[in-house]
């Protein structure tokens, strides 16, 4: 009787904990900075890994990101985005991508995208909320 629980406690306990595994949203990159940052409104100092759909808020200094599809993003300080597999929605501050024409960034109504895998963009959200575009490559 006592064997049958425990098999029955195991069974539900792994059954837990892959359904767990299988709704977490993938692992999309790396977050790193020389200070601390937050993540999903959570403190998190030096490096963190980035889900689909995270939320990133750089405080004193700046964050870089490394998305598994090789693009390579630098938030500047005081800046907030949703960080997405294909896009960064950007909400305050400046963001700046290398590395790729697949990913974009999206602030306020516009998207932004880069025409050659060679090109670097900065895209900034003023404090009047307008959209500053730059191509600096």
């Amino acid at each position: 009787m006592q064997n049958t629980f425990r098999t029955i406690l195991w069974c539900s306990a792994l059954c837990g904990s892959i359904a767990t595994l299988t709704a977490s949203p993938p692992v999309i990159g790396v977050a790193r900075s020389w200070g601390a940052f937050l993540v999903n409104d959570a403190s998190v100092p030096g490096s963190a890994t980035i889900l689909d759909g995270t939320f990133l808020k750089t405080v004193d200094a700046s964050s870089d990101l490394n998305i598994t599809g090789g693009e390579r993003v630098t938030m500047s300080s005081n800046s907030s985005a949703v960080i997405h597999r294909d896009r960064l929605i950007l909400d305050r501050g400046a963001a700046e991508i290398t590395g790729t024409t697949a990913y974009r960034v999206e602030a306020r109504d516009l998207r932004i995208g880069a025409s050659d895998s060679a090109a670097r963009v900065r895209v900034k959200v003023d404090l009047k909320n307008r959209v500053l575009v730059a191509s600096l490559n």
